[in-house]
């Protein structure tokens, strides 16, 4: 499901009689319910956007102002696709956004604009990235929108789900064609991180945090976890690239395996060091130079931390599963203080933050 937050509500003076923050943080749970658990959710303008992933592979358009109604719900499997996994959903005006799909060879652009009995224009065409992986599979994960292009991440992955070299992969959004930015074959960017897991922008600037390999302990004989992640700096002007945070080697990782980032400005940012499934910690770090601050914030060490976001107004929110009672705790980045614990019904496994809809 769906849960619906205020962020920080400012009292308006006009209206001496309703102190409008005392709304701050009030949830509502259980929007866009289902009995299939893999989604995500994607906001944009006064809608908000359900990607049914893995079993489902469709999208779902909501309204801000009638979450229980949707308006669509559309597949995103190509022609004689099954499987297509929605990941992510960058939108580039009200008529035209681009859906990333794990388990796919190609990009699918769409009009999220069309009434729900237009399937026939939803689809407006599709950008094939086949050839970032040998079995045709890019496995694209996430994706951002800076100065009319479009960045793509891809893991290819082989086959087994081994991480292998990873790209950076740019769309021109007018003509919807690659542009080349890489040294290679390919036009992608080569990574020195494998299987990237998150990216955030800030300025022109781009971060892409990734958790190498995964151990197992179900594999035989059990298989530890491969040191090949970190995060990486691509400079968007000239694409030049750093390791700025490296995770470290088998014999020392102080983060553990590094699960996913936030931006909060050019000195202030996070990361979650993953340890094992349902024991991770948060760190600190300086965008600018990569230096991390090696102590654990206070209350985070060794938690189940599933997703990581800064508000609007600079807040660090950062979901907790918990078999009974899941959370998001939201932070004053200032101070990596407590401002407010807001529960929800189910697992957090993502966070979108709208426009103020009070504009809308």
């Amino acid at each position: 499901e769906i849960s619906l937050a205020n962020t920080i509500v400012v009292d308006d003076g006009e209206t001496a009689d309703i102190d409008e923050s005392e709304t701050s943080y009030d949830i509502v749970n259980g929007f866009a319910a289902q009995d299939l658990s893999d989604i995500r959710a994607v906001t944009y303008g006064q809608s908000f956007y359900r990607l049914g992933r893995s079993s489902q592979d469709n999208i779902t358009k909501y309204s801000f102002d009638n979450p229980s109604l949707a308006e669509w719900q559309f597949s995103v499997n190509s022609e004689s696709e099954t499987g297509s996994n929605p990941h992510d959903l960058v939108f580039l005006s009200e008529t035209k956004a681009y859906v990333i799909k794990y388990g796919s060879s190609s990009v699918l652009v769409i009009n999220p604009s069309v009434a729900s009995d237009d399937e026939e224009n939803f689809k407006l065409g599709e950008i094939d990235l086949s050839a970032y992986d040998v079995d045709g599979i890019p496995n694209m994960h996430r994706a951002v929108l800076h100065e009319g292009i479009l960045y793509v991440v891809v893991q290819s992955l082989d086959s087994s789900y081994i991480p292998r070299e990873a790209y950076l992969v740019a769309i021109d959004t007018l003509t919807d064609t690659e542009i080349n930015i890489g040294s290679s074959v390919l036009n992608g960017l080569a990574l020195n991180v494998r299987n990237p897991v998150d990216l955030d922008l800030l300025g022109s600037d781009l971060y892409i945090s990734a958790i190498g390999r995964y151990g197992s302990a179900y594999s035989t004989p059990p298989r530890e976890p491969e040191f090949t992640g970190g995060i990486e700096k691509v400079s968007l002007i000239n694409y030049s690239s750093q390791l700025l945070v490296d995770d470290g080697n088998a014999t020392t990782h102080p983060y553990g395996q590094i699960n996913g980032l936030t931006l909060v400005s050019d000195s202030l940012a996070y990361f979650i060091g993953y340890n094992a499934w349902k024991d991770s910690s948060l760190y600190q770090f300086n965008p600018s130079t990569g230096v991390v601050v090696d102590e654990v914030i206070t209350g985070f060490d060794s938690v189940d931390i599933r997703v990581l976001e800064t508000s609007p107004e600079g807040e660090l929110w950062v979901g907790i599963g918990d078999d009974v009672t899941p959370k998001i705790q939201v932070l004053n980045s200032t101070d990596n203080s407590e401002k407010t614990t807001i529960y929800t019904n189910k697992n957090p496994s993502a966070i979108a933050f709208s426009e103020d809809l009070t504009e809308g």
